[in-house]
């Protein structure tokens, strides 16, 4: 029975350990919780600030949603490749409400609906170097025609 001791022994050190160790983040009190999570969150927003103060946009979850609902803006807006697929896809996701892609491909095309972070101004920074910023469904060497330019 000497493996039994051990095993006792065993248990009863692993039982010592769990008793001093910190309670985890879900075994603690409500507002102890609650403390942290404000704390975190405060942390959070003085971190996205100082980046946006630099003039560089925090890679979040709330900021990419806002990139890619921009981007898709963008496209409905310019009718560029990919409009269609957007158009499809707010289709789906109002799926009950058949006038509301349509509607929101008018809105986007007259600047009803604005862009958060890509904005005429941060496209325009970026375009600096180009006369305009051109969307091609075709081969880079090949030149722009009118109609392929997105004017902000």
């Amino acid at each position: 029975m000497p493996d039994t001791d051990r095993l006792a022994r065993l248990y009863t050190a692993i039982e010592h350990a769990s008793q001093e160790r910190e309670p985890t983040f879900r075994e603690r009190p409500e507002e102890e919780r609650r403390a942290y999570m404000r704390e975190a969150k405060r942390i959070s927003r003085a971190k996205a600030k100082a980046a946006a103060d630099i003039g560089r946009i925090e890679a979040n979850a709330e900021t990419i949603r806002d990139a890619l609902a921009d981007a898709a803006l963008v496209l409905l807006a310019s009718g560029a490749p990919g409009a269609d697929a957007v158009e499809k896809l707010l289709g789906i996701a109002f799926s009950g409400r058949p006038g509301v892609p349509g509607t929101v491909r008018a809105k986007a095309r007259v600047g009803a609906i604005k862009p958060k972070l890509l904005t005429a101004e941060v496209l325009r920074a970026h375009a600096m170097s180009q006369t305009a910023l051109v969307i091609l469904d075709r081969a880079p060497d090949v030149p722009p025609e009118p109609g392929d330019e997105i004017n902000f």
